[in-house]
């Protein structure tokens, strides 16, 4: 099952994923369908993303569109292609907010070297006073 949605989160047109989603939800697969929208964050070529995201958004379908968003932030490339790409400040934050929480350092990085400086400082974990050395 899970190639099955992997292979329709990578080739299908938007449209289409969401009416699969649909029908997904509507037999009781939820989590079906949550999965394969994460892959479509996840899988499908860095360069098609952000269009089915828009297309979720653009119906209001929210929960869908933070499940591809979830998916894209699983991959430090595809995450730096979402934070090119969008401009609306809500999505951004979706998206920096499902960083891999052992990740986070390698992300900040990647933002600095993209210029995103001021978005890194909001990712960049805190040094506590109790860390060694004390």
């Amino acid at each position: 099952m899970e190639k099955f949605l992997t292979s329709l989160a990578c080739w299908h047109l938007a449209p289409s994923l969401r009416s699969a989603v649909k029908s997904l939800q509507s037999a009781e697969l939820s989590r079906d369908a949550q999965n394969m929208l994460t892959y479509v964050g996840s899988s499908r070529k860095e360069d098609r993303i952000i269009e089915v995201v828009t297309h979720f958004s653009d119906y209001g379908e929210l929960t869908e569109r933070n499940a591809i968003l979830e998916g894209m932030a699983s991959d430090g490339r595809r995450f730096m292609v979402g934070m090119d790409e969008i401009e609306d400040g809500e999505m951004r934050d979706v998206l920096m907010s499902a960083i891999p929480w052992a990740d986070r350092s390698d992300y900040v990085a990647l933002l600095e070297k993209a210029g995103y400086g001021e978005l890194a400082a909001r990712i960049e974990l805190p040094v506590y006073s109790d860390e060694p050395p004390f």
